[in-house]
């Protein structure tokens, strides 16, 4: 579970595994409390902060995923995306790992 919060500029920001927000003071910040707990408190942990002005829009995702942006980014083909980092697929002669297996690092 997650917040997806969208700024009065057009930005898309994904809060992961907040479960709540509240104002505090100038600020909107979203806290992730225990297990079981359904308040928050000064066992809560504080996620993010936004400057509350500054939202346009706070949506409750339970499944955190990418923002929109960043999915239409996923289906441009290699060719035409813009430049960035990007990691290159494994290859797939390559082994998985398991337990057992060291790292081949030299």
């Amino acid at each position: 579970m997650g917040y997806e919060v969208t700024s009065s500029d057009g930005t898309v920001d994904m809060v992961e595994a907040a479960d709540s927000y509240c104002q505090e003071g100038p600020l909107t910040t979203f806290f992730a409390t225990g297990p079981g707990r359904a308040v928050v408190d000064s066992w809560s942990t504080r996620l993010a902060s936004y400057r509350t002005a500054d939202i346009a829009r706070v949506r409750l995702v339970d499944e955190v995923r990418a923002p929109a942006d960043a999915r239409a980014l996923e289906t441009l083909s290699p060719s035409t995306r813009p430049p960035g980092p990007s990691t290159p697929p494994l290859s797939p002669s390559t082994p998985p790992l398991s337990p057992s297996t060291p790292p081949r690092w030299a």
